[in-house]
């Protein structure tokens, strides 16, 4: 299980926008993108991450592998 610090901090020390950077942390696959800010950039980030998912970029293996270890995390074991 891999779970990023908030990439808000990280993305505005860096002078890089969040939504790329999250795209970014999930094709190395983090199961987990905490975000800090405002909603509407959480929204932001949450769109862009669903369009790179249906259009490919981020594969559906990488996806149902970081649902597989968020599920059994949540069921306790």
């Amino acid at each position: 299980m891999t779970i990023t610090d908030s990439l808000d901090g990280a993305a505005h020390a860096r002078g890089i926008p969040t939504d790329p950077l999250a795209i970014r942390a999930a094709k190395a696959g983090t199961d987990l993108i905490l975000l800090t800010g405002s909603e509407a950039s959480s929204r932001s980030v949450y769109r862009s991450l669903v369009d790179a998912a249906t259009a490919g970029r981020i594969s559906h293996a990488r996806l149902m592998a970081s649902y597989g270890r968020i599920a059994a995390l949540r069921a306790g074991l």
